[in-house]
């Protein structure tokens, strides 16, 4: 506070200083009227307590310049010596009234206010301070700042009689910005003022706001990292994200489809269809095949996102190139197809040089050839021949070279069996089912044969 000195060297305030130096030297120097010179000073104004009282409690802020209080109050120039004249004494009752309110004045202020003479000792400490420090104005008034606010840094304005760059401390667990400024009487330093500004809620959005950047920064990563292409359209189908991996994928890039509709990209031919407007349409996951103009298939699996009213916020979709699947695919089926092949010719090899089977005519190796085909199909098998051509010997290589190898050969000579016996023999009974009937019953050939293969022989007698 910068005290100006008039002609009979009453006190005067500079246009620059605040409403709260206004009221904290009315409080300490018991006048009742306040001069402040303008800008230039050419004009001297008068700030009564009064006034001043009123523009507190209608909340006007304590950081508010006196020259933009009388602007805003349309306080008119001030004539010395009128005021001179009617500076008459006041009685000690009205000072001490005036005194009491100005002090309540104070203490209804939000913000902590902290004053110290210029031996660094509390002269002022509002009730929001109180609070916030938890103790009385009585229990520190005269005692070092130091013992009441170690983290002050009024020291630093008492020394250099400056005003301090705000500079943010810590004050039982909440977060404050301290505005300290010097109060001075003419030309000297007597003393400092620290306002606290509370920005706890503020510093915990702030923090807030760093962890959601981080937590987006590192989605983003993720995002960006998948290796299976990711697209992102909002409720309405318009894009809005595409990573790097679907970039790869289809050969088209992010700039041509981020902030258009999927409705326009499928118009112009960019994709053949897309899952993202059926997965809307039908308000569930969709995964279909499509094609890109650059010539690639893909797989792309939509899935809608839908907020707590139940509309749909944003599709993501997720897309495979099978195009090379498809490749490989045609691939191994060619490879099998050969596999097969080089089977059929190893059985061949093999059956050449077993003792139980000797091959030499043309004919009879095509009949090899076909009967190790054929063992390759699950299906029922007719063997015909004479008797003694070896048919059972067929029905082993059937065996042998089918996918029921590793299950039973089951071989039924028919023409032995009665024709009283036959069904219950191939089909078994329950117990009981007939005189003489074993009372546990008796498992049919058929049954035993599951898994693997049953030759009937005969079967034609």
């Amino acid at each position: 506070m910068n005290f100006l000195d008039s002609s009979d060297n009453y006190p005067i305030l500079s246009a620059t200083d605040t409403v709260a130096e206004a009221a904290r030297f009315l409080l300490e120097h018991q006048t009742d009227y306040i001069q402040v010179k303008d800008q230039d000073g050419s004009t001297t104004y008068a700030i009564d307590r009064e006034s001043l009282l009123k523009a507190i409690s209608l909340g006007l802020s304590p950081f508010t310049t006196v020259i933009d209080l009388i602007d805003r109050y349309k306080i008119a120039p001030d004539t010395v010596n009128e005021r001179r004249e009617e500076n008459r004494p006041v009685p000690y009752e009205d000072l001490h009234r005036e005194n009491e309110q100005l002090k309540s004045c104070i203490d209804s202020l939000y913000n902590p206010i902290i004053a110290v003479d210029k031996q660094n000792r509390v002269r002022i400490l509002n009730r929001s301070a109180e609070t916030l420090l938890r103790v009385s104005d009585q229990e520190v008034c005269g005692f070092s700042v130091y013992d009441v606010l170690p983290t002050s840094k009024l020291q630093d304005v008492l020394e250099t009689g400056e005003v301090q760059p705000t500079r943010k401390l810590h004050v039982n667990g909440r977060t404050f910005l301290s505005n300290r400024t010097p109060i001075t009487k003419n030309g000297e330093v007597i003393g400092a003022v620290a306002v606290l500004q509370d920005v706890s809620e503020l510093d915990n959005i702030v923090a807030e706001l760093e962890y959601t950047k981080r937590l987006n920064s590192q989605l983003d990563a993720v995002f960006d990292s998948s290796y299976d292409g990711l697209y992102v359209t909002d409720g309405k189908g318009i894009t809005l994200k595409v990573n790097k991996g679907f970039e790869r994928i289809t050969g088209i890039s992010a700039s041509q489809c981020i902030g258009r509709s999927m409705h326009d990209l499928v118009a112009e031919g960019v994709y053949s269809r897309s899952g993202t407007l059926m997965a809307i349409e039908k308000r569930q996951s969709v995964t279909i095949t499509l094609k890109t103009n650059t010539g690639q298939t893909v797989l792309a699996t939509s899935t809608p996102i839908f907020d707590d009213e139940g509309n749909i916020i944003q599709v993501v979709t997720n897309a495979r190139d099978i195009t090379e699947l498809n490749r490989l695919h045609r691939k191994l089926e060619h490879v099998e197809g050969l596999s097969r092949f080089y089977q059929t010719e190893l059985q061949q090899l093999k059956m050449q040089n077993s003792k139980q089977l000797v091959v030499n005519s043309a004919k009879m190796r095509e009949l090899v050839n076909m009967v190790i085909r054929v063992a390759g199909v699950d299906s029922t098998v007719l063997i015909q021949g004479e008797s003694g051509v070896g048919k059972e010997l067929i029905a082993d290589i059937v065996h042998a070279n089918s996918a029921r190898k590793n299950g039973p050969l089951i071989k039924v000579n028919c023409g032995a069996i009665p024709e009283n016996l036959l069904e219950s023999e191939l089909f078994g009974y329950e117990p009981g089912a007939f005189s003489g009937a074993s009372k546990n019953g008796k498992a049919g050939l058929f049954e035993l044969a599951s898994g693997g293969v049953i030759f009937l022989d005969e079967i034609g007698d």
